[in-house]
């Protein structure tokens, strides 16, 4: 074992018993379920993720599909072979009930706080073609996943990273353990879903055209799908996403961050 995964395992135990933590490990926010923590090693960033137990269910998965991490592991080997962009894994394992996984760091940024810094409100004209661009490439990229069969576990925006130099969009996909993969076509009620999460980018930091450009890449990858199928996925997308956007609104406004290190957002 070389030091890099001396020190990880040191992190794992520490984040799986609740003891302290190295000084330079910097926990972040997570769900219930998971502990994650950023450290840093020769100029590189990197994120590991502990996955605690969730009950007797999450104990049959694990004995029918292999645990979260590992879940997570062969799910982003998936998307790399796709033709997709992840955060490439460096090690991961089992301890316990718990499972384990370490992720390089990427230049990237959630697409929602991304949105919401740089993309809200009255824009220069550059920024506006900018934001365009974004929801073109959004669109194709969810396109391209459903086209290959691919449905992502959690697409919520803060799970789609986008990269903070690149001249033209790029995204990295992340939180990929629930990911799923069909044969042909994935089921319509979870490009629906999927549709959904990506969709409460608005109405917030855009308009009803720009959900039609979104929608419009998105769709360039179905030329079979007839008119009136387009305009049926469009309007149920677009109602429950208008329900769920109604829910959000009741929550209270989250502290907008002041962000380092993002260089592609003209003036």
């Amino acid at each position: 074992m070389n030091g890099n995964s001396q020190r990880f395992w040191h992190i794992v135990s520490a984040l799986k018993q609740g003891d302290p933590l190295p000084a330079d490990a910097q926990r972040l926010t997570s769900s219930a379920s998971t502990r994650v923590v950023r450290v840093s090693e020769a100029d590189k960033d990197y994120y590991v993720k502990v996955f605690l137990p969730r009950g007797r269910l999450e104990l049959l998965k694990r004995v029918m599909l292999g645990s979260r991490a590992q879940r997570a592991a062969l799910a982003a080997d998936t998307l790399a072979q796709a033709g997709f962009h992840t955060p490439a894994v460096v090690a991961f394992g089992n301890v316990g009930g718990a499972s384990w996984l370490v992720t390089e760091g990427v230049a990237g940024l959630g697409l929602g706080i991304y949105a919401d810094v740089f993309l809200r409100g009255p824009l220069s004209t550059a920024r506006l073609a900018w934001k365009r661009s974004i929801l073109h490439a959004f669109g194709d990229l969810v396109g391209r996943l459903h086209r290959q069969g691919i449905i992502h576990g959690d697409l919520r925006l803060n799970n789609v990273l986008i990269d903070t130099y690149s001249p033209v969009p790029m995204f990295y996909l992340i939180d990929n353990e629930r990911n799923r993969r069909f044969k042909g076509m994935p089921p319509r009620a979870l490009i629906v879903k999927n549709l959904v999460q990506a969709s409460l980018l608005y109405p917030v930091f855009g308009t009803r055209t720009d959900r039609l450009r979104f929608f419009e890449a998105y769709a360039e990858h179905f030329p079979t799908l007839s008119g009136q199928e387009r305009r049926s996925l469009l309007r149920e997308v677009q109602r429950r996403s208008s329900q769920r956007l109604e829910s959000l609104a009741q929550r209270p406004l989250a502290k907008r961050p002041e962000l380092e290190n993002v260089y592609n957002v003209p003036a």
